[in-house]
């Protein structure tokens, strides 16, 4: 995040400079894209999605199709929507783009690194509990493993290792050839004192993709340990 080891920030603001820190590190990485692509428009570009843990809050930074899942109270939600695709035909010069087949345009993604000299990511502000579990995978899992499937396989009792190798073998499992990455984490025991609700960080793109993004229900915790107390008792 440009050399910042530490944020420093009052209880009542806490988030802009979170959201500046992300910024910063979407432009940096961004700018190294674009020093190892060859030309300065390319066809393609990198999805990169980051996920901070803050106390009692989830920070999320998202530009390409990268995912972030969160698995609360029994139900998965997909917290970001996928950047899309617009397609692209090919100009006078545009020569250092690969002609595609006739009849073919090439994709190019609306927002990702190294499409531009900048980048904005989304930057998104969840709450959170403790016990919550947190995924980041790349698209090659996600296109793989459907909602259904994930937030079953999410919602096991195991260790988040077990469960991420589980998703990766999954997706693996399913003929999936694209880079195929899972990072999960469990929320602990969260601060006495939690931070207080971002201040004017929804806009209209955030509330539309609250409502149109999907939620899936996940398998509730076994009851066996209630039964076997209720028949020792008996």
């Amino acid at each position: 995040t440009g050399g910042v080891d530490h944020l420093e920030f009052t209880s009542h603001a806490w988030q802009e400079p979170v959201a500046q820190a992300l910024a910063s590190a979407f432009d940096q990485a961004n700018a190294k894209v674009r020093s190892l692509l060859d030309g300065p428009e390319p066809a393609h570009g990198v999805a990169l999605t980051a996920a901070a843990l803050l106390g009692n809050w989830l920070c999320v930074a998202h530009a390409g199709d990268c995912r972030v899942y969160r698995l609360s109270k029994h139900e998965l939600e997909q917290l970001t929507a996928d950047h899309g695709r617009v397609r692209l035909g090919l100009s006078r010069g545009a020569e250092r783009l690969r002609t595609p087949a006739p009849g073919r345009v090439a994709d190019r993604s609306v927002r990702a690194l190294g499409l531009a000299a900048h980048v904005t990511p989304a930057i998104r502000f969840f709450r959170v509990n403790s016990g919550d579990v947190v995924l980041v995978c790349s698209n090659g899992l996600s296109q793989h493993v459907d909602g259904e499937n994930l937030a079953q396989l999410m919602g096991a009792r195991r260790p988040v290792q077990e469960v991420a190798r589980g998703r990766v073998a999954a997706a693996a499992g399913r003929g999936g050839d694209d880079d195929m990455s899972a990072c999960l984490a469990r929320v602990g025991r969260l601060p006495a004192m939690p931070l207080p609700e971002p201040v004017g960080r929804a806009d209209v793109e955030q509330v539309a993709e609250a409502v149109t993004l999907p939620r899936y229900p996940a398998r509730a915790p076994s009851a066996w340990g209630a039964r076997r107390v209720g028949a020792v008792l008996g």
